[in-house]
């Protein structure tokens, strides 16, 4: 017998991720390359990571939202009455 230690093949591992552990491993990796500063990230993580662009309101009708059902130049009781 050889004193030569025989050679084996290497087997590959198989891993499967499921999606939900995939974006859990790439935002930990996004968050930690974003130490350093700005990165680009692909949208799929992103938009898991809740980092999406807001198109529900504009700014202006989040504005206009605080004065819906009063009269802008109307007086500041809304129900219109005069108390003396």
């Amino acid at each position: 017998m050889s004193d030569t230690p025989k050679i084996r093949p290497v087997e590959t591992a198989n891993a499967h991720l499921s999606e939900s552990d995939y974006f859990k491993l790439a935002t930990e990796a996004v968050n930690r390359a974003g130490e350093d500063g700005p990165l680009h990230v692909d949208p799929d993580v992103a938009d898991d990571m809740g980092a999406f662009r807001e198109t529900a309101l504009s700014d202006q009708d989040a504005l206009d939202s605080h004065f819906d059902g009063l009269e802008p130049t109307g007086d500041d009781d809304p129900a219109g009455s005069n108390v003396q």
